[in-house]
């Protein structure tokens, strides 16, 4: 083999290595920004959750503050 076909092949694989690995790297760069959008947004949930059983703890002391104030119902039929 002459020296400028070693020398092809040598560019061509150095070339593939370098794709290969700018590839991965993008790759790596993407995934790690996703998992930090899906901590953030992960964490706003959790915030939501916590704030949705106060809310419904908060609810639950209004309801049963109103029934005590209805007071018990009135029987539909009367005893004779």
């Amino acid at each position: 083999m002459s020296a400028e076909v070693i020398t092809i092949i040598v560019a061509a694989a150095s070339l593939l290595v370098s794709m290969g690995g700018g590839l991965f790297a993008g790759l790596a760069w993407v995934m790690r920004h996703m998992d930090n959008k899906f901590e953030k947004v992960d964490a706003k949930f959790d915030k939501i959750g916590a704030e949705l059983g106060e809310l419904r703890a908060d609810l639950n002391d209004v309801k049963v503050a109103v029934a005590r104030l209805e007071g018990p119902h009135p029987p539909l039929f009367l005893p004779r």
